[in-house]
């Protein structure tokens, strides 16, 4: 091997690794940390509602996430398909809906799918409105899985 081939492919390796790492690099996006946790409402848990994390003004990063609660009001959050949200200051919102009979009305299965038409076609009712419930919390940089939300009903306050 001559001295000129060495340093060509000594050169070569060195292009597609940097290549190799700015690509893995790209579309990552902002650091996240795992948070996840339950909601309750009266100390009950919270199944079927819709919990979103808004970024208060002042984060070094914004990354808003959201997530609907399973049977025991459990969540993870998620920005922009990824687990996890960056460190920093939220407003948590909670809000839900529930699907009431139509009277009489014969629906497209196409519309009764989607949730802003079903509000449109007066399909859902709000149960719980988000203004109703909100608190905010602090996402520490280790992140936090065992975040323990709990809201009490217009009827349970100052109780």
């Amino acid at each position: 091997m001559t001295v000129r081939s060495f340093i060509v492919r000594g050169i070569a390796t060195t292009v597609s690794t940097l290549l190799v790492a700015m690509v893995a690099g790209c579309g990552d996006g902002p650091r996240l940390v795992p948070v996840s946790g339950s909601v309750t409402l009266d100390g009950k848990p919270l199944e079927g509602a819709t919990l979103s994390f808004v970024p208060v003004s002042g984060n070094v990063v914004n990354t808003p996430g959201s997530d609907v609660t399973g049977p025991d009001g459990n969540f993870t959050m998620t920005y922009n398909g990824r687990a996890g949200l960056a460190a920093g200051k939220y407003k948590v919102l909670v809000s839900k809906t529930e699907e009431v009979s139509p009277k009489g009305k014969e629906i497209d299965p196409v519309f009764a799918k989607a949730s802003f038409e079903k509000k449109l076609m007066g399909l859902t009712k709000e149960v719980i409105p988000p203004q109703k419930m909100e608190r905010e919390v602090e996402v520490p940089e280790a992140g936090a899985r065992d975040f323990a939300l709990d809201f009490k009903s217009e009827s349970k306050k100052g109780k």
